[in-house]
């Protein structure tokens, strides 16, 4: 066959064939392996938005003691936020900061049942997702904006009708307004 300058791929030609099938073979396989690992890594720590604040809510019926200012922040907290609130608690010295609640139930102590999460406005890298729960008997309703940086996804804003933005509440004390 000499279209095109095939003729070296003639199924006459056993070597050309045996080269060009393994050739196909191992692409296939190298983008394989590729396209494998990048789901690997990338599924890694990728629940959906809904169900990564809901992983977090479950640590609070899990643990007795769970603090996500603690060790977990970063992991729950983007870095921008979780820069303001180290900022908050270290601004006073020997004295609590502005936020002296644990933000994510909006609450000091905890009791906490009835957890329903819904997406809200969800792209795929941001988004908000609302927390209808019971704490000690009481209803409430917590909002979560929400992004993902590259690592998976963490707490941007916590808005509530105690606090409208806890981002903004932290922005302003450290501006000193």
């Amino acid at each position: 066959m000499k279209f095109f300058g095939l003729n070296r791929f003639d199924s006459r030609n056993s070597a050309g064939t045996k080269r060009l099938n393994l050739f196909l073979f191992l692409r296939i396989f190298f983008f394989g392996l590729i396209f494998c690992f990048h789901s690997i890594s990338c599924g890694r720590n990728r629940a959906q938005p809904a169900e990564f604040i809901n992983q977090i809510f479950q640590n609070y019926q899990k643990e007795n003691s769970f603090e996500p200012l603690g060790t977990k922040a970063d992991s729950l907290f983007t870095k921008n936020l979780l820069k303001l609130i180290r900022r908050d608690q270290t601004s006073r010295p020997g004295e609590v900061g502005n936020l002296d609640f644990d933000p994510i139930c909006g609450c000091q102590d905890y009791n906490i049942s009835k957890i329903d999460i819904t997406e809200k406005n969800v792209e795929s890298s941001s988004g908000e997702v609302i927390a209808h729960f019971t704490n000690g008997g009481i209803e409430q309703s917590i909002e979560f904006e929400i992004q993902d940086e590259g690592i998976g996804w963490r707490i941007a804003d916590i808005k509530s009708k105690a606090v409208p933005s806890i981002r903004q509440m932290l922005e302003k004390s450290s501006s000193g307004n």
